[in-house]
């Protein structure tokens, strides 16, 4: 009976251990919600590298309480994750909204907003979602010079989406302002390409003659000289295509493009109607 005494004695205090052990780890576990635990969790796969994996647990912690903090530290790293380490810029887009949706940071809002309507616009070329996106931002209190570019930006969505109405109605209320430099050389270069597209070519070489003489080293680094020669060529205005070629020669980095140009406008001059008297 003594025997027997000990070693239930010895149990009983063994199981107490045990049962102590697994109340404190059943608190822990308790206090935590599953938000935390799947951020938690996302963290830990990022570490070992498993980025993929992470971006599970990541979106897996906004759903359940999506305005609580570890749901909102969930979405920044997602969106981190996706952007920088698995360039999944669509996984990246979800993060983004619910930052803009759920976040009490007006300053993150914006920010979230601007890295949405970039990536759309320069990741995923989703100029739809892109010029929604940057009309969203035009709607908020930010800077002028800011919302400059991006209004030029959703003048260049709609340019890409075949919209050239819609994209010269936006540019031409922006350079009824007075902006900076290379905002407006921007602006007024995107103003020739929208006329070129609508094969206004005329209209276009003004334009492009303005922006030569009012940003004469941005032009040249951008080839603005190449684009006026291309209104003059499609307006059969072939000796202006020339002499705006040859006065690139100097500075031109593509020479040989050039004088293949050159040399084939004078070859169309030549075969114009009453153009025998042409000479080199």
């Amino acid at each position: 009976m003594v025997v027997f005494s000990r070693v239930t004695s010895f149990e009983m205090k063994r199981t107490k251990r045990i049962l102590g052990v697994l109340f404190v780890f059943l608190n822990l576990v308790g206090c935590s919600s599953p938000e935390e635990r799947a951020l938690e969790k996302g963290n830990s796969e990022v570490k070992k590298g498993h980025s993929r994996t992470s971006i599970t647990y990541f979106e897996r912690a906004l759903k359940r309480n999506p305005s609580s903090s570890a749901a909102l530290q969930a979405a920044r790293e997602g969106a981190r994750v996706s952007v920088f380490d698995l360039k999944d810029f669509k996984k990246a887009i979800g993060f983004y909204r619910h930052l803009i949706l759920y976040s009490r940071d007006s300053k993150e809002r914006e920010q979230a907003q601007k890295d949405l309507a970039n990536v759309a616009f320069d990741n995923l070329n989703d100029y739809e979602m892109a010029a929604a996106e940057y009309s969203r931002l035009l709607g908020l209190n930010l800077p002028f010079a800011e919302k400059a570019k991006f209004q030029i930006a959703l003048a260049r969505s709609y340019f890409y989406l075949g919209e050239f109405e819609q994209s010269e109605s936006e540019i031409d209320a922006l350079l009824k302002e007075r902006l900076q430099d290379s905002t407006r050389f921007s602006a007024m270069t995107l103003k020739g390409n929208i006329l070129v597209s609508k094969k206004m070519f005329g209209a276009a070489a003004e334009i492009y003659q303005r922006v030569l003489k009012e940003f004469p080293d941005r032009s040249r680094e951008e080839n603005v000289a190449l684009q006026l020669a291309v209104c003059y060529e499609e307006d059969q205005d072939f000796r202006s295509a020339i002499h705006v070629l040859e006065n690139t020669r100097a500075t031109a980095s593509n020479l040989d493009y050039v004088e293949l140009r050159i040399k084939r406008l004078q070859e169309r001059l030549r075969n114009q109607p009453g153009a025998r008297g042409f000479r080199k």
